[in-house]
């Protein structure tokens, strides 16, 4: 999500049987912005970026990616 307008900035497809796997593979990489997991047209979970990331991040330290 863009940090700013809080809107899509990127789509990444996760292949999973169900809910539950879609949300553990979301969480298996770090990020710096928060990210939402979707799954045919409704919000499974929100994830936020850790804390001190997203500070850094806002503060115009970070550049936005997937990973650290």
């Amino acid at each position: 999500m863009d940090p700013h307008s809080g809107h899509i900035d990127r789509i990444d497809q996760l292949y999973a049987g169900d809910d539950v796997e879609a949300i553990s593979l979301a969480r298996q990489t770090k990020r710096k912005v928060p990210v939402e997991v979707w799954r045919d047209g409704r919000k499974i979970v929100r994830i936020d970026a850790a804390p001190g990331v997203w500070a850094r991040y806002q503060a115009g330290d970070l550049t936005p990616s997937r990973t650290d």
